[in-house]
């Protein structure tokens, strides 16, 4: 029987028989509930059997890694990373007892029984991100009608498709789509397209593995559209170690789990992105390989300038020190940055005598302290960021930038030291929340400049993008 086709974020229910793979003897009916917060498993038994004093007695959580299930319209499952939420016992005259058993569930895995995390290795992953279809720029629908003739034509096409090659993960990106129509064929036609970024990797690999790949791909179209991206539909293929029938066609796999957040909005206009598709389709191989040769590199950056995307109730002070931070990282790993070659600097290093009466806690915190004095002060990164720039896209950022880099640093040292002396020019409101507008475009900038986007095509994007018309008009 055909599975569900389910998205990340719909809601509802799975009856059918549980057990796990160390003792499918014993098959326990219960209820798989899946809501926008959580997947639940409640159980009318237990999986781990009826003997009262050994469930009681073992004082261990259990937290069995695989589930495996039936549903009662017959669809296979495996529950990945599941976690005992509670239990009732409840005693009955004829001897014996009622147990019902509850566990959270991390991962579900449509259409397959995995027997063990090893076992879980696929062919390819394909994805269907949030705003994805828009961010491709491709009006797939048309619709040419003649109100004379009382005729109307609606025309379907997929957007141009793309594969590249990610050498450093050795596998291939693409894009791939599903194009499914409906209706009651009387008052009613339904159809529906979804785009898929499929990644399939030249060997086999593990579910940890697409993750990281998963993540990474979310976080560059988060960079490229300017919204928090998540992914609705996940579907996977298994390779052949994995089938039962080596010739067999397998449906593919369907991946669940509650992404931490809310879903983006559920349109966006391309003109209202940062990078949409079209101004990169001429050399999306370039951009995608570039963002992912570059991602062990780049990581920390990104994972700190990506995660304020999604955590619409952070404290302004807490979003200015995250953009800090991953604009100092960003400069460290991009750059280095030392005054003197690290040789030249050990010799002078040597010839510091700190005085022998010195309190001892006081001469080893300046030795910590001379151990970092080689690298360049926050100030210096931040005036080296901006020399890399075209003067056209710096004062996008700001009119001046000794100014500019002089308040950011101030506001910084105040909120990581509290210091009193410089809590009047620390900057607060509405200022506050400019300043964080800024250093963002500027690490908006930076990364884009570094997957070989022109500085031409960004200081065009920034100037007719609406998200910056505020910001562009303060000066």
């Amino acid at each position: 029987m055909a599975q569900e086709r389910y998205n990340l974020f719909d809601t509802f229910e799975y009856r059918g028989k549980w057990w796990l793979p160390e003792n499918p003897e014993n098959v326990v009916g219960g209820n798989l509930v899946v809501t926008k917060d959580e997947m639940v498993l409640d159980l009318f038994g237990s999986l781990r059997g009826d003997d009262l004093s050994k469930l009681l007695g073992s004082g261990e959580v259990f937290t069995p890694n695989i589930i495996n299930g039936i549903t009662d319209n017959g669809n296979l499952c495996t529950l990945k990373e599941n976690y005992f939420r509670g239990s009732e016992f409840s005693l009955i005259s004829v001897p014996g007892v009622i147990i019902r058993e509850s566990y959270i569930v991390k991962f579900l895995f449509i259409g397959e029984l995995f027997t063990s995390i090893e076992d879980i290795k696929f062919k390819s992953v394909s994805v269907n991100y949030s705003l994805l279809e828009e961010w491709l720029s491709k009006r797939v629908f048309k619709t040419d009608t003649s109100y004379k003739e009382k005729l109307s034509q609606v025309q379907f096409s997929f957007p141009e498709s793309f594969e590249v090659y990610i050498s450093n993960i050795d596998a291939h990106i693409s894009l791939d789509g599903h194009f499914n129509t409906g209706g009651d064929e009387f008052r009613t036609l339904i159809w529906n397209y979804m785009a898929f970024l499929k990644i399939t990797p030249n060997d086999d690999r593990d579910f940890d593995w697409f993750g990281e790949q998963l993540h990474s791909l979310a976080s560059m179209l988060t960079l490229f559209t300017g919204e928090p991206i998540y992914p609705r539909r996940i579907k996977a293929q298994i390779g052949r170690q994995n089938k039962n029938t080596e010739n067999q066609i397998k449906q593919p796999i369907e991946i669940l789990y509650k992404p931490i957040g809310t879903e983006s909005p559920k349109s966006l206009h391309p003109l209202q992105m940062i990078l949409p598709f079209s101004l990169v389709r001429e050399n999306i191989a370039d951009v995608i390989s570039n963002w992912f040769e570059k991602s062990n590199l780049l990581k920390p950056t990104v994972d700190i300038f990506i995660s304020i995307f999604y955590q619409s109730n952070i404290y302004i002070d807490n979003v200015f020190l995250n953009l800090m931070h991953a604009i100092e990282s960003f400069h460290r790993r991009r750059y280095g940055g030392q005054y003197i070659p690290e040789q030249e600097y050990r010799q002078y290093l040597k010839q510091i005598i700190l005085p022998v009466a010195m309190p001892s806690e006081l001469k080893e915190s300046l030795r910590k302290r001379l151990e970092y004095g080689n690298e360049y002060s926050l100030r210096k990164r931040f005036k080296k960021l901006f020399e890399i720039l075209k003067s056209e896209l710096r004062i996008l950022i700001t009119s001046n930038t000794d100014s500019f880099i002089k308040s950011v640093l101030d506001t910084r040292n105040f909120l990581t030291h509290y210091d009193k002396k410089l809590e009047e020019k620390c900057l607060r409101g509405a200022d506050l929340y400019y300043t964080n507008q800024r250093l963002a475009l500027l690490l908006t900038i930076v990364l884009l400049k570094e997957i070989g986007i022109s500085e031409d095509i960004i200081h065009q994007q920034i100037l007719q993008t609406k998200r910056f018309a505020d910001l562009l008009q303060k000066g």
